[in-house]
């Protein structure tokens, strides 16, 4: 009987090379099943709600059109729809307007930037939506949105000096009232520029403050979350 002849007629262990296979092949399919539908639910579950399209132009316009256009078009147009507005109130509604429109992208970006995998993780361990959202996804979201955020606040500060042009007695129009009776444009200008100064850095002082507070890596953990989770307590010790 030759080698070749010896091989065919062995007996062969179909179990050990088919059935174990298969079953590990089963499994694997069914362990990847399970993971796309729950994949697919928490995406159902965690996406944000869409952006209509007025509220698309809305933004379109207000960010494509300058805050002095505004502040002209609440205070003289409104006239015209029966409503009159004293200058004060005007130049806020023009002003809370161009800031709610910045805002609103810079707060949408901030929330998508949190990878999406992190929200599927939180679903998977059996966190609730407002749990999902208060701990995983604000937390990461308000470091990145902390930045232009408070850039936008600081840009519309030095703006509100356009509020003079609808005769707001804001800062700039009562330095002007000033130096146009004492002639001393120099000082009042510098005195101006001052307080604009302090104003906007008490607000970066406050941008970097938050940042500071926000970055968890560098500041870890509080006392109070570390006795929550007994970080510090002393490991069990096995008896002997």
């Amino acid at each position: 009987m030759t080698l070749a002849q010896s091989a065919s007629t062995a007996p062969v262990d179909l179990g050990s090379i088919v059935d174990v296979p298969i079953h590990r092949t089963a499994g694997a399919r069914r362990r990847k099943r399970e993971r796309t539908i729950c994949r697919r639910a928490s995406a159902r579950r965690c996406q944000l709600a869409p952006v209509t399209p007025a509220d698309d132009r809305l933004h379109l316009v207000v960010r494509g059109t300058p805050l002095l256009l505004h502040l002209f078009f609440v205070y003289y147009a409104a006239p015209a729809f029966g409503i009159t507005l004293d200058a004060f109130v005007a130049a806020i509604i023009a002003m809370s307007a161009s800031a709610a429109a910045y805002n609103a992208e810079i707060i949408r970006a901030g929330l998508q930037a949190v990878h999406r995998g992190q929200v599927e993780a939180a679903y998977a361990v059996g966190m609730r939506y407002g749990q999902v959202v208060r701990r995983i996804i604000v937390p990461q979201a308000v470091r990145i949105i902390i930045p232009p955020y408070m850039g936008n606040a600081i840009s519309h500060t030095k703006n509100s000096s356009l509020a003079s042009v609808i005769t707001v007695p804001e800062l700039m129009l009562t330095a002007q009232m000033i130096y146009s009776s004492t002639y001393r444009a120099i000082e009042i200008l510098t005195v101006t520029g001052a307080i604009y100064l302090v104003l906007t850095s008490c607000l970066s002082a406050l941008q970097m403050y938050c940042e500071r507070l926000t970055a968890y890596e560098q500041r870890g953990l509080g006392e109070g979350r570390r006795r929550r989770l007994r970080l510090d307590a002393p490991l069990p010790t096995q008896p002997a």
